[in-house]
């Protein structure tokens, strides 16, 4: 085994000829099948998805980590780590490799300015750290910072019906939904964040029953 992560509530590790084991407690493991024999270097996870990186381009990534699935990386290098910050998986490898991508599975080869191997990536402060053979230390510009998270408030009109206000990022597309028991929810409304609070009512909400909203990101 060569390296472990956690997320989503569980421990991944990965190793030699395609290995990956995963475990709740951290006392007992189970071994996962995967779709390749390659050996593997380093495991990341992020936006609830975990990513491993190894021999000849490998990528894989997995939503669960029982099910793992091929990733095309566009390279035949040797990845040796991966890592997630500012919202993007990061990878590098051999002779300068460098790769990023949104979702773990559709990836975008960067140029690092080297042709030097790279060994391995952090992300803090904003911004990735990559260090490489004789003594070789990249780093990134500093990332924008996220924007603010949405806010959702709720009042009722003199119908009785909910009035809803959604502060959020200007141009952001927001779902807002709603649920009778926090179970099953169905999209209300799709809003763009604009500088001032948007507003609006659900005239579909029934007065004799609860409801709950939320919003998110599509």
């Amino acid at each position: 085994l060569k390296h472990i992560t956690t997320g989503g509530g569980q421990y991944v590790a990965v190793g030699t000829r395609g290995t990956v084991v995963s475990s709740v407690s951290g006392t007992k493991w189970t071994e996962r099948s995967t779709p390749t024999s390659s050996g593997l270097e380093s495991v990341a996870f992020g936006n609830g998805r975990f990513v491993a990186v190894g021999f000849k381009g490998t990528i894989l990534y997995s939503d669960n980590g029982q099910r793992w699935l091929t990733a095309k990386s566009g390279t035949t290098e040797w990845l040796n780590d991966v890592t997630f910050g500012g919202g993007m998986f990061l990878t590098v490898g051999a002779n300068g490799t460098l790769l990023t991508s949104p979702d773990g599975k559709a990836w975008l080869r960067r140029s690092s300015g080297t042709e030097t191997s790279l060994g391995g990536v952090a992300f803090g402060d904003r911004r990735f750290i990559i260090a490489g053979r004789a003594g070789l230390i990249l780093e990134s510009g500093q990332l924008a910072a996220p924007p603010e998270p949405p806010t959702l408030t709720a009042t009722l009109d003199k119908g009785g019906k909910p009035r809803l206000i959604l502060a959020g990022q200007a141009g952001q597309l927001y779902r807002v939904e709603v649920s009778s028991d926090l179970r099953q929810w169905r999209v209300l409304k799709l809003i763009e964040g604009a500088a001032e609070p948007v507003e609006f009512v659900d005239e579909s909400a029934m007065v004799e029953r609860d409801h709950f909203y939320r919003t998110v990101t599509p």
